[in-house]
């Protein structure tokens, strides 16, 4: 199925703007062996729309070979604006419970022109993309389209979702909503049609806003509870060709100079994932060829985790900067705990760098509830080979998981910030003084009787001569030590203090008489004071006073030692 707006064909105001659109609405739509539903603009007039309803499924899969194997179609849905047309290319926009993309199948926003390209949005339960199948918008001199998906699920098995321009345009953005998880995972097959075709270049799995040329990346967001980058596969933002290991690319003349007209700049990847992260073999990237103009967003990466951050089988999170200039970007890390994996560190480890090649290197700054495993650089020596020579990816190839943020060609070092409050890792974080003791310690006793009882707690120490202020300090210089003494019970005391004698019944009067009668005064409780003095009997015994008196204290054992003495 396919529509064409032609070179000559009308005027933009004078066509209605549904004339060229293709919609279809059924319960399932299945697309195979090299079938197609296209439209496309050479003129003044927007191509149209293709736009999918179905209540089941859309499945989208095979690529159609022709008989002595020398070309090959995929099937698909495709919206393009061609070269010379002067109208922006049609949406693509399926609502589906379930959506298959595979077997090297295509969803395909295309502009070639000086307009910009169609919007690719997707809204169903489940979306799989999988088998070199690929989701792009691309773009050359002209603004790329969006591509959206809104799901419960997304799973990117050998395939790619990408938003990209090959010129001195600027790529769309990516934004991804999936309720439940987001699993993206392994590479893309090598052509498996033909020895006589083409190979494609086998590159990793992923989602990517990505520009070369000179063009502008712009940005990727992932909003899930779970997400799961996988067996070599990534996310990336980039203004620079990658290697396969997702560090910049770049080549250099016989001078040691690198051509920096290819070098684009890169958009901001942002992470939101509430229950987990999980990083094995996989990879985030930022990597730009261009200091930010109109995005001071750019080339940075902003991960947002309540719960678990697993790093583990030499995963990476990047914020690279190539050019002259160039300064590095940034990462945020914010949420739960990070653990990077392994802990025995047999394997290779797993790191974040936010490295410049050429300019100032950028900024990571981590605030979680726990940090494990992980080690900050302080210098360039682990990126240096026996030859002298820098290579940025070599820290990456060790067993140790690192932390960095530096320049490699005398630019200003970033800065790494850790806001940790796991105090097994970094138990001078905890504060000296929790509480204010004064709050909670009264200056003197509570009053005698009930309440007196009921208010007052206990507080056991064994051994004599008090408390030292902590378990690390001397006893106090002016400590006395004293003998045990016994305190009347509570009962006792109660008993004491609330009694009153039994009058003698003979003092009562006799009938017909009158008599006074004297009331015994009751006897007084005996009152306790704080003691305020001491003093020595003669046998040795220590005596507390209620009177202040002056003591002279004995001198002191313990003799501090002065940072001056010697011996």
């Amino acid at each position: 199925i396919k529509t064409q707006i032609d070179q000559d064909a009308g005027n933009q105001q004078t066509l209605e703007e549904s004339a060229a659109d293709i919609t279809i609405t059924a319960r399932s739509l299945s697309i195979k062996d090299g079938g197609r539903i296209e439209a496309s603009t050479r003129g003044k007039i927007k191509a149209g729309d293709v736009t999918i309803n179905t209540t089941d499924f859309v499945d989208i899969s095979e690529v159609w070979v022709n008989s002595d194997q020398t070309q090959k179609r995929e099937s698909g849905l495709f919206t393009q604006t061609r070269n010379g047309a002067e109208a922006e290319g049609g949406r693509i926009e399926i609502t589906t419970k379930s959506f298959r993309l595979s077997d090297g199948a295509l969803l395909d926003a295309k502009s070639e022109s000086d307009f910009r390209g169609g919007d690719i949005k997707i809204d169903a339960d489940e979306v799989k993309v999988t088998d070199g199948a690929k989701i792009i918008a691309t773009s050359q001199k002209s603004r790329g389209g969006d591509i959206t998906l809104d799901s419960d699920t997304l799973t990117v098995n050998n395939s790619e979702i990408s938003a990209s321009t090959t010129d001195t345009g600027t790529a769309g953005n990516v934004e991804v909503k999936a309720k439940d998880s987001v699993l993206i995972t392994g590479t893309l097959p090598d052509n498996p049609i033909s020895p006589s075709l083409p190979e494609d270049p086998k590159s990793p799995a992923g989602i990517f806003a990505q520009a070369t040329e000179g063009g502008t990346a712009r940005n990727v967001t992932i909003e899930t509870d779970e997400l799961t980058v996988e067996k070599g596969a990534r996310i990336a933002v980039s203004g620079v060709p990658l290697t396969e290991q997702g560090f910049p690319e770049t080549e250099a003349d016989e001078n040691g100079d690198t051509d920096e007209s290819n070098l684009g700049e890169a958009g901001k990847l942002t992470i939101k994932a509430d229950d987990s992260l999980t990083l094995d073999n996989g990879k985030l990237v930022a990597a730009t060829g261009k200091n930010p103009t109109n995005n001071e967003e750019a080339a940075t990466i902003d991960i947002n985790v309540p719960g678990v951050i697993i790093l583990d089988n030499n995963s990476l999170i990047l914020a690279d900067a190539t050019g002259d200039g160039v300064k590095g970007g940034n990462i945020t890390i914010e949420g739960g705990v990070l653990v990077a994996l392994p802990l025995n560190n047999d394997d290779k480890g797993s790191d974040i760098f936010a490295n410049a090649q050429d300019g100032d290197g950028g900024n990571i700054r981590i605030t979680l509830q726990g940090l494990f495993n992980m080690n900050v650089l302080g210098d360039t020596s682990a990126f240096i080979d026996p030859s002298g020579k820098i290579d940025p990816s070599l820290a990456f190839q060790n067993n140790n998981s690192e932390i960095a943020a530096l320049s490699f060609s005398g630019g200003q070092s970033g800065t790494v910030t850790r806001d940790i409050t796991n105090s097994a890792q970094d138990p001078e974080l905890l504060p000296t003084a929790i509480v204010d003791p004064s709050a909670l310690i009264v200056a003197n006793c509570p009053s005698s009787g009930k309440v007196a009882v009921d208010e007052l707690g206990e507080f056991i120490v064994t051994g004599r001569g008090g408390l030292p202020p902590s378990p690390l300090d001397p006893i106090n210089q002016q400590s006395v030590l004293v003998d045990w003494v016994t305190l009347d019970t509570e009962e006792e005391n109660i008993e004491e203090a609330t009694s009153t004698p039994t009058p003698d019944v003979s003092y009562l009067p006799m009938r017909g008489k009158r008599r006074t009668v004297e009331t015994p005064t009751p006897a007084r409780p005996k009152k306790i004071v704080e003691a305020q003095g001491w003093t020595v009997g003669e046998d040795g015994t220590i005596i507390l006073t209620a009177e202040p008196n002056n003591v002279t204290p004995k001198s002191n054992w313990y003799n501090p030692r002065s940072c001056g003495s010697k011996g």
